[in-house]
């Protein structure tokens, strides 16, 4: 079971290399699974990845920071993050 959620994992991963523009559905389902399992490097990868696309999506802003915070890496790359953020929301 746990190799078939790895290459959930995986083809997730490709599938959003390859299409980055994805509902937003997508990558907050995504993200939330990730740090589910406890993988908070990718969950804040994919978190910002759908930020870039989806500056106002909460959900997408929560698991940013708590996966940071749990990396104890807090405001590492939020303060940046939503900087652009509200140069789009402008």
């Amino acid at each position: 079971k746990a190799g078939r959620q790895e290459d959930g994992i995986r083809l997730i991963e490709q599938e959003l290399e390859r299409d980055p523009k994805a509902p937003v559905s997508i990558y907050r389902n995504f993200t939330a699974m990730l740090f589910r399992r406890q993988a908070h490097e990718q969950a804040e990868q994919w978190a910002n990845a759908g930020l870039t696309l989806y500056p106002k999506e909460y959900d997408l802003w929560n698991i940013l920071g708590v996966a940071q915070r749990r990396q104890q890496n807090p405001h590492r790359q939020l303060k940046g993050r939503k900087q652009r953020a509200r140069s789009q929301i402008a």
